[in-house]
């Protein structure tokens, strides 16, 4: 079938440059720059790739993974784009390895899925790419504890989230090598759940609060208290020997070893 308008001044794709979901994105047989099409909501263009090249659809399911993974591999993206076959071929390729830098970002309520694949898959996320996303998004079965976790994540100025509206940027306050015991103890008493857990894991807890915890009416800010350190020897031995709270408790590093022994025997015993 003839092409017409822009596609007839497009290059036509070769058989053997066909793309693939599966595929690695920068192998000869996987990379289809023709494939990525533009979207007139959600144009990205990748600068230095020829005008027949440019125009990325960035929410584009089976490109994503693929621009995720030449991200990570800058230093394979580099040897294989020697190889490619000619010019335009190359410059797409050396595009992608300044991709985390490069890529505009797209209208911010309409892009979650390419901010959340650049904070989980990018270790050149920017911090406030990281803090943005963090609002939102607090980890994955596949990348657990990312964006906090990633190693751009500001580790220190987070004292100023101390009063923030959203519940979990304030958690974020703890985490400054600042923060005090006056600030974790005003955690413990914060209106969300999700700040209250984060002072209930705290060192710094005051036995007081670690007590007063052990009655939250969240259960996972229970939990967390119960493997709080601070708590006093006799309510930890109490949570011990209650079936509700023993298998929490026990986990508390606050148990000396010796105890700990004995606790096992007992429970080998009993079997």
């Amino acid at each position: 079938m003839a092409r017409t308008g822009k596609n007839a001044l497009a290059p036509a794709p070769s058989p053997d440059l066909t793309i693939s979901s599966k595929g690695n994105p920068l192998s000869m047989q996987n990379w289809n720059p023709a494939r990525m099409t533009s979207h007139p909501d959600h144009p990205c263009v990748l600068p230095g790739i020829p005008s027949g090249l440019r125009d990325v659809h960035c929410l584009d399911t089976m490109v994503l993974p693929q621009i995720a993974d030449a991200v990570k591999d800058e230093t394979e993206t580099s040897r294989r784009s020697t190889n490619l076959p000619d010019a335009p071929y190359r410059a797409a390729a050396d595009a992608i390895n300044n991709l985390a830098t490069d890529l505009p970002q797209p209208p911010r309520d309409e892009d979650r899925t390419v901010r959340l694949l650049l904070a989980e898959s990018c270790d050149d996320a920017p911090a406030e790419l990281l803090l943005e996303v963090w609002r939102w998004w607090d980890g994955s079965f596949s990348y657990p504890g990312r964006p906090r976790s990633h190693p751009n994540f500001p580790r220190t100025g987070l004292l100023r989230y101390v009063g923030d509206p959203v519940g979990r940027m304030r958690r974020l306050a703890l985490d400054d090598p600042e923060s005090t015991p006056a600030d974790v103890a005003r955690l413990a008493r914060d209106p969300e759940a999700e700040a209250r857990c984060r002072a209930a894991e705290d060192p710094r807890l005051s036995p007081a609060d670690a007590v007063r915890l052990l009655n939250d009416p969240a259960d996972y800010v229970r939990e967390t208290a119960i493997r709080n350190p601070q708590l006093p020897t006799r309510v930890l031995a109490g949570l011990l020997h209650d079936r509700a709270t023993a298998c929490a408790a026990v986990t508390n590093p606050a148990i000396p070893i010796p105890v700990l022994h004995r606790i096992l025997a007992a429970a080998a015993g009993a079997a």
